[in-house]
């Protein structure tokens, strides 16, 4: 499993974005309850080995998950998740986007 940070946009009252950049915390949980936890340094990616057995659920977010989003059902050990947060908050938030890489 890849993991991205794709870092955070802010959209200005002129409606100008703004691309900044900082870490973000990543949880992997297995169907069985094992987890993983980290943190991802700015614009960069980690591959993992998800714990246990899928489906496995991946939050990413930022300050320690406050802003945060989570996906559910991931199957594949291959999949990619990549995570961007847009302020302000809200309307927008944290997203994450899964690709399947095989």
């Amino acid at each position: 499993m890849i993991l991205a940070n794709l870092g955070i946009i802010n959209i200005s009252n002129d409606k100008e974005a703004l691309f900044s950049e900082t870490d973000v915390s990543y949880q992997v949980t297995s169907a069985d309850g094992e987890s993983l936890i980290g943190d991802l340094a700015p614009s960069a990616y980690r591959q993992v080995t998800p714990p246990g057995k899928g489906p496995w659920t991946v939050k990413m977010g930022l300050n320690h998950f406050s802003y945060s989003s989570t996906t559910d059902g991931i199957e594949s050990a291959d999949a990619m998740i990549s995570n961007i947060t847009i302020y302000p908050v809200p309307p927008n938030g944290s997203h994450n986007f899964v690709d399947d890489k095989s």
